[in-house]
């Protein structure tokens, strides 16, 4: 493990996840005695919601800037490989949002946290 490491929260923890973030330490022992590491803080980040909107002939997608930096994926189909949007994500005061074009087909959108 090293500093920084991400470790994904599985779904049935995530509704109370958060209220496991704290300061741990771990503490060994065997026949030669016992030893304490140095406190590591665990931070655990919620993944957003995200706001879908159609807004003339584009979509908007919204969710809280705060928590992260997110990356748009999309695809056609939920089993389909899914690509990054081709759009730059903006910032309006809490809110991170992406507009896109519509399309002919049926298109899927979801967030990729890619940083802090």
């Amino acid at each position: 493990m090293s500093e920084g490491q991400v470790f994904p929260v599985p779904p049935a923890w995530a509704a109370r996840a958060h209220m496991d973030a704290a300061g741990y330490d771990a503490v060994v022992n065997n026949a030669y005695g016992w030893a304490t590491s140095a406190v590591a803080t665990l931070t655990v980040f919620l993944p957003p919601t995200l706001h879908i909107q159609l807004q003339g002939t584009n979509v908007l997608l919204a969710w809280p800037a705060a928590g992260g930096t997110y990356q748009v994926l999309s695809g056609s189909a939920l089993s389909a490989a899914w690509q990054p949007a081709n759009s730059p994500v903006l910032t309006s005061g809490a809110t991170a949002i992406v507009t896109l074009p519509t399309t002919s087909t049926q298109q899927f959108y979801r967030l990729q946290r890619i940083g802090p």
